[in-house]
């Protein structure tokens, strides 16, 4: 993850999907109806911000034009925080959930953790952060 003067989060990713390219992109995307047929092009600053990062910090990277431009969707709660808890009303049914673009980084961990909630053993850690139940404070504007 990286974090930048202008936008809370950007991520990048050597040669995952793609054979000799990195992936970096904008974690502060724009909200979008997913069932919307005619989706949003994303804006211009999706483009500007990583490829800035790139020439500031990067120099043997080609960053004047993405060799590919590909927009992502995911779910994010309002708090940016996943939702690990037990169902309200269904004590057997257990919620893993609203990992955003982020959560493969922490399968491993969360997995662990929905695991021992399944056989019914204590993580050891403060889950509270992800109650489903929890005051969620947006102090943040975003676009």
């Amino acid at each position: 993850m990286i974090m930048s003067d202008n936008c809370e989060e950007m991520y990048m990713i050597p040669e995952v999907d793609y054979s000799g390219e990195i992936k970096i992109g904008v974690h502060c995307g724009i909200p979008i109806n997913p069932d919307d047929k005619n989706r949003v092009i994303p804006p211009q600053w999706t483009i500007d911000i990583p490829s800035e990062h790139l020439k500031k910090h990067f120099k043997d990277v080609e960053w004047e034009k993405p060799m590919r431009r590909i927009s992502c969707l995911y779910t994010l709660t309002n708090d940016h925080n996943y939702i690990i808890d037990y169902h309200p009303k269904n004590s057997n049914i257990i919620i893993g959930g609203g990992f955003s673009g982020s959560g493969f980084k922490f399968g491993a961990v969360v997995g662990l953790i929905l695991a021992k909630m399944t056989m019914e053993e204590e993580s050891g850690l403060d889950l509270s952060i992800f109650k489903l139940d929890r005051e969620i404070k947006n102090d943040k504007s975003r676009l």
